[in-house]
């Protein structure tokens, strides 16, 4: 084999060990990524508000409100009645398991927001309801509890108007917790 050959035969071994170990270390760093997400996805807090598209089931009148401190730009209101309004967040929960969950909204500008609005939490071994003064904003996220949900969609957060007053509907949060 002559220099030329020699050189050629020697560049295409090379190339093709960079090429393998260039395709190894893609290989691991696609396992790393997938790692990665799957534990992301086991620790991801979803939220829902009011204003979704998805995750949002509504029954009767919920026209848009502000009553100061909305999380985002506005929430929904209900006014006082028997439960004919419903309104629902539904999450997408990527596992089963037990998550924190709260609820966020404003201000009560009009005084007109009810002392009992009844939250309850559909969950993996039943439901609970909450009666939430509704008439000073919540200041954040309002921790109603911890409860084990299964995965996908079968959870949920029900607010009615079933009330002394009207009813906000703003936010839902759903944090993993081990």
């Amino acid at each position: 084999m002559n220099g030329k050959g020699l050189f050629v035969a020697v560049t295409t071994f090379c190339a093709a060990a960079m090429l393998s170990g260039c395709i190894w270390h893609r290989r691991q760093a696609a396992i790393q990524t997938a790692a990665v997400a799957a534990g992301a996805a086991a620790s991801v807090t979803v939220v829902l508000d009011s204003s979704d598209a998805k995750g949002i089931e509504k029954q009767g009148e919920w026209p848009e409100g502000q009553g100061g401190g909305d999380r985002g730009d506005a929430c929904l209101f209900a006014v006082k009645g028997k439960g004919e309004c419903r309104l629902i967040w539904r999450p997408n929960l990527p596992r089963a398991g037990n998550y924190r969950v709260s609820v966020w909204f404003g201000g009560d500008p009009n005084s007109d927001h009810a002392t009992d609005s009844p939250f309850t939490v559909g969950f993996a071994k039943g439901k609970q309801t909450f009666k939430i003064d509704q008439t000073k904003a919540s200041g954040g996220w309002k921790v109603l509890g911890v409860f084990p949900f299964e995965a996908g969609t079968p959870g949920y957060v029900q607010l009615t108007n079933d009330a002394n007053g009207n009813v906000v509907a703003d936010a839902v949060q759903f944090e993993p917790v081990k």
